[in-house]
């Protein structure tokens, strides 16, 4: 074979089809898509363990007393392992309390598009039903994490997640908040009030079910004096919205 010819062979060689090269793309990209999808999966895992871990303990001490290597040992993993996904256990616990928090207390709250609108009563029930039912499904996590025990931790958390809410709570215009008629702030306190009584009812109470609870509820709830929950606009003289 002359120069010309190992020439083209060795160019051959090294340039690559083009076919098979977006063929092994795909393939590489397959692949990243397989390993992050494992590597999620093992993550939700671990949390899960951790998180599962650390309500079991707060049954059995105080938040003061859990160490970190309680956490791990009961969760199956090492103290390396349980700082990479949380910082401490107090960042473990906010974050579980929080979430939970802002799921439940937007099972109720809805978006006020104007200040005219009015309260949309008859939807109350079902409301309330769906708030009373939040609270069945994760009746563990709620009596574990949301126990007078440990309000002084969830407190502020739960004042925290209404606040950064205050955009879809059914407030008064700014007009009406400038004249002064309610501070904003104990505003948000007579709503944060409100749902710690409400959970607590609930969660001790044995005498309702949920759609007996969710009528009491409702009742309550038209009666509230922080009226955060659902409304609609009023329909205006001779028939036009």
């Amino acid at each position: 074979m002359d120069l010309q010819g190992l020439q083209t062979d060795w160019m051959e060689q090294r340039v690559p089809d083009p076919s098979g090269s977006e063929k092994n793309g795909r393939m590489a990209i397959q692949l990243e898509e397989t390993t992050a999808k494992r590597t999620d999966l093992r993550v939700t895992r671990t949390e899960r363990l951790i998180r599962e871990a650390f309500l079991h303990l707060l049954t059995e001490q105080d938040f003061d007393d859990i160490r970190i290597k309680q956490i791990a040992e009961r969760a199956g993993i090492n103290r390396k392992t349980f700082y990479s996904h949380y910082e401490g256990k107090e960042t473990l616990y906010e974050q579980m309390v929080r979430e939970l928090l802002s799921e439940l207390c937007g099972s109720l709250i809805y978006r006020k598009e104007e200040p005219g609108w009015e309260l949309q009563r008859d939807l109350l029930p079902a409301d309330a039903k769906k708030f009373l039912t939040f609270l069945e499904e994760y009746r563990e996590e709620v009596m574990i994490l949301i126990n007078p025990r440990f309000n002084i931790r969830w407190y502020p958390i739960l004042e925290e997640v209404i606040v950064n809410l205050r955009e879809d709570l059914m407030l008064r215009s700014e007009e009406e908040r400038a004249t002064g008629q309610i501070p904003l702030r104990l505003y948000l306190d007579m709503i944060t009030s409100q749902l710690v009584i409400w959970i607590y009812w609930w969660m001790s109470q044995e005498e309702y079910e949920i759609d007996e609870g969710a009528l009491i509820l409702s009742r309550v709830m038209n009666r509230s004096m922080a009226n955060v929950f659902r409304y609609v606009k009023p329909a205006r003289v001779g028939g036009k919205a």
